[in-house]
């Protein structure tokens, strides 16, 4: 197996611009085809792709050889690979609020938002974590309306604590607490249950 990694300086052209510019770390077999995939930005938000989950809402593996020839390419070590490919990924999941579908279906379904090493920082630098992680979550399907009234508060406290917290954070982090408030507000509206990765 050998690893490399690039450089690309030009950011997104969709709503996760914010992310900045990326390096892209690949595991390659000896004839250049990626086996593994990590892209991970400038924000800290780290995107992970092999064979099994070549694909999601946010990028694809790469499906053409690597040209080694390519200047562009730096060698890496196995070791430095690893330690990206191993290390903490925070997200927000969203799963679909569905009686028939069993928790192995939702987990086919669920939709995650990656989130920043900066914002995650952030987040446990003040006590914004301590209040979010009070508030009732669940993973999997709503059982009761009692349940979903619960829940559909705690979403909505969530919004109002990052919306009102969006003035104390630097100016870099606010199109992601935006983009954290949007998905939330989307599972609120949707009816999905959201999980906290953190």
């Amino acid at each position: 197996m050998r690893y490399v990694r690039k450089k690309l300086k030009a950011y997104r052209d969709d709503q996760f611009h914010y992310w900045g510019s990326s390096h892209w770390y690949y595991k390659l077999s000896p004839e250049g085809n990626v086996i593994s995939q990590i892209v991970e930005y400038e924000t800290g938000v780290r995107l992970i792709y092999d064979l099994a989950n070549p694909t999601d809402r946010f990028g694809v593996l790469h499906e053409k050889n690597i040209d080694l020839s390519d200047s562009e390419y730096r060698t890496i070590s196995k070791d430095e690979f690893g330690n990206k490919w191993q290390k903490r990924r925070p997200m927000l999941c969203q799963t679909i609020d569905d009686d028939a579908l069993s928790i192995t279906d939702l987990e086919k379904i669920e939709i995650d938002l990656p989130i920043s090493d900066r914002l995650y920082e952030a987040l446990f630098s003040t006590n914004l974590i301590d209040q979010l992680q009070d508030l009732p979550m669940k993973y999997g399907p709503i059982e009761e309306s009692e349940e979903a009234m619960i829940l559909n508060v705690g979403l909505g406290a969530v919004i109002s604590i990052l919306q009102s917290s969006l003035v104390n954070f630097p100016q870099t982090l606010r199109p992601e607490i935006t983009s954290v408030i949007e998905f939330i507000r989307e599972g609120k509206e949707t009816g999905k249950a959201i999980q906290f990765w953190l």
